[in-house]
Parts: structure tokens; C-alpha cells; sequence
């Protein structure tokens, strides 16, 4: 969607627990040369307990020629091992990607 001269997009990523016991997330954060074009929301830190799940929002603002190429990527550290990195991309010019919200999900 567009908001004045800018475009702006959200997408939600879902951290869930699906094994025995708590989940400790100590933080979910944004890195990367692009990482300003960003804003992270809703769950950034606590405890998932089994079986449930969080909702982060991903909100992507900026003109269409910010996210022609995107250094951008969100680290989530938690209590189950080393962190995970997930990469961020757009889908500048590309026939596969659509303008619907699609959901991403992470189960520790």
C-alpha cells in the first residue's frame, strides 16, 4: 500500500513452541545496511509456552527503489541453541511474488 510517497508493507512472522516446556526469546532484532527501512513489533522478547505461538510485525516502509536490493535481516536469540537468522528480500520486478500478506513461521 502506499502512504503518501511512500510504500508500505507488513508482514507477520509466528515464533511458536510445539515440544515440552517454555521457550525463553531473549531478543528479535533487525541487522543489516537496510535494516532503517524496518520496524519490528508485537512479540520482541519472553516466553512462548508449548503449543503456543507469538506474532511479530514486519513492517517494510520506504520507496520502491529502497527495496530493489535489501541488506536486511531479523535475529532471533532464544534458549534453544544458537540464533536464527532470517534473511530478508523483496520481490522487486519479480513474477512470483504476489501483494497479499503472507504469513512465515518459526517452530522451536
Amino acid at each position: 500500500a502506499h502512504v503518501g510517497s511512500l510504500y508500505v508493507r507488513n508482514e507477520y512472522l509466528y515464533i511458536g513452541r510445539t515440544t515440552h516446556g517454555n521457550l525463553s526469546v531473549n531478543s528479535i532484532v533487525l541487522e543489516g545496511t537496510d535494516s532503517h527501512l524496518i520496524k519490528l513489533s508485537g512479540f520482541l522478547a519472553g516466553s512462548i509456552k508449548t503449543e503456543t505461538h507469538k506474532r511479530v510485525i514486519v513492517t517494510f516502509q520506504g520507496s520502491h527503489d529502497d527495496f530493489a536490493t535489501l541488506d536486511a535481516r531479523i535475529r532471533v536469540s532464544h534458549s534453544e541453541g544458537k540464533d536464527i537468522i532470517i534473511e530478508l528480500h523483496t520481490c522487486h520486478n519479480s513474477r512470483s511474488c504476489n501483494d497479499e500478506d503472507d504469513p512465515v513461521g518459526v517452530s522451536l
